[in-house]
């Protein structure tokens, strides 16, 4: 029984994408900053001293761990040139290649006089080069400034800086050639010649990257993250709805929901035009949305209201009422059947719009479009996405509204009619099928481009609409 359930939620999954969470409103994080507000009525001076302290000590967390990221991903960075290679290796790192490239090495020689590739054999090179690619890059640095040998010093008897200083290499404690040296220890030129400057300089010590202890002019400082959280703030002030208590199995600050049009890119536009204006700094988007996250958590984005398929609640209710193991499974193949037949029509109506985009610049004769059409009745001006309680007992003007959608220009037409422009008795032939037909009869006329053939999706409303 549990792999069946398992199965079922697996294609719902598949099906509808992210399943949605329990609450009414998702958990978006965004980020922007303004100024706080002094007149916020949902918490007490107290309250909203601790929650700003709160804020303030997310900040500060903030730039701590970012500083921490910075400082070890600079300890570690290395150059483009600092890479160890073989040279001819396939980028896939195959065994074989690698294997050929030092044969044909050894049996070509490396052209220099002493002839240094006659004392090794294949394999003494081949597994030392696995070796080498198995240990870290510190243990790398060490291993091949050990077998360097740099003489005549830094400076000339004379005292003068010397321009040219002889490198000896050795490989399995036998002098070698440079080009040997380096497919014996997998490295390229750039790389060796870079060991070999510190070498001169500084002796067989570990290498430390020159950025390091270093803080970058782009780097995130704390005026930055607290200008995010001010234009967040602010903005939550404004144009968020703002919750009676925090949710369950959370902290104690209450979310603030921002309304569902708005989206992080839009609201990151918003804060870079601010801080245009008042002639700071701002932030790129992705260290926008990391400071909303962390500093701000309770301000989020709230979710679109969605259509729920009847068929799909009716399933997961017969699943939940039942009691025998047979109907439940009786169900869950039920909805299953039903979620396989819905991927069959989805995939029906992408491919008609993908044919009416593709044959849209073709000729009239060989041309095909797609037109997809809906009601919306009785939409309440103005229209919320949260209802509030007293304006559910207010009589607002309500509209009719009859979308058209036309893939193959892609275009969107809306027809809206009013109270006073509605037909039958108190408007009950409005989404009859003498409007519709009028309505879409006026679309084809005016916006068709003279298809040959078309396909239509409507609502499965025939006895209503049509």
């Amino acid at each position: 029984m549990d792999n069946e359930i398992e199965e079922l939620d697996y294609l719902l999954s598949d099906h509808f994408g992210r399943t949605p969470s329990a609450s009414q409103v998702s958990s978006n994080s965004d980020d922007g900053t303004y100024i706080n507000s002094p007149n916020d009525h949902s918490f007490s001076e107290d309250e909203n001293s601790s929650a700003a302290n709160s804020v303030d000590c997310r900040a500060r967390n903030f730039i701590h761990q970012h500083d921490i990221a910075c400082n070890n991903s600079d300890e570690y960075e290395s150059d483009v040139d600092d890479t160890y290679i073989v040279s001819g290796a396939c980028a896939s790192g195959d065994m074989d290649a690698d294997y050929a490239t030092v044969r044909q090495f050894l049996e070509i020689g490396c052209g220099c006089k002493g002839k240094c590739t006659v004392n090794f054999e294949i394999g003494q090179v081949y597994h030392h080069i696995l070796n080498m690619r198995e240990l870290t890059k510190e243990e790398k640095d060490i291993i091949v400034m050990s077998n360097l040998k740099c003489g005549n010093g830094l400076t000339t008897k004379r005292g003068k800086p010397r321009k040219r200083s002889m490198v000896s290499y050795n490989a399995f404690q036998k002098p070698v050639c440079k080009k040997t040296f380096m497919l014996v220890n997998d490295i390229g030129r750039s790389a060796l010649e870079n060991l070999v400057d510190h070498y001169k300089q500084n002796g067989p010590l570990p290498r430390k990257h020159g950025n390091v202890g270093k803080k970058p002019s782009q780097a995130v400082i704390y005026d930055d993250v607290k200008r995010v959280v001010e234009f967040l703030q602010n903005y939550a002030d404004t144009y968020g709805i703002p919750q009676p208590a925090a949710p369950r199995g959370s902290d104690n600050t209450p979310p603030i929901y921002l309304d569902s049009g708005k989206t992080k890119l839009t609201i990151h536009k918003e804060y870079i035009e601010s801080c245009r204006e008042a002639g700071v700094r701002s932030l790129q988007r992705t260290a926008f949305c990391e400071i909303w996250k962390s500093c701000l958590c309770h301000i989020r984005i709230a979710s679109p209201r969605d259509d729920v398929c009847a068929t799909c609640e009716g399933h997961r209710k017969n699943i939940m009422k039942a009691i025998e193991e047979s109907e439940k499974l009786e169900d869950a193949e039920n909805f299953k059947q039903h979620v396989i037949n819905a991927q069959k029509e989805r995939e029906l109506y992408n491919d008609c719009v993908k044919r009416a985009k593709e044959t849209c610049i073709l000729s009239s004769d060989k041309r095909t479009n797609h037109y997809t059409f809906d009601f919306s009745q009785n939409v309440s001006i103005p229209h919320f996405s949260r209802q509030m309680g007293p304006i559910y007992f207010m009589s607002l003007r309500k509209v009719q509204i009859f979308g058209v959608r036309i893939d193959g220009l892609p275009k969107q037409l809306n027809f809206f009619i009013d109270e006073s422009e509605t037909m039958g008795i108190d408007g009950t032939q409005t989404h009859g099928p003498n409007a519709v037909i009028s309505m879409l009869d006026m679309v084809l006329d005016t916006h068709g481009r003279g298809e040959s053939t078309c396909s239509i999706h409507a609502d499965n409303c025939p006895g209503i609409i049509l």
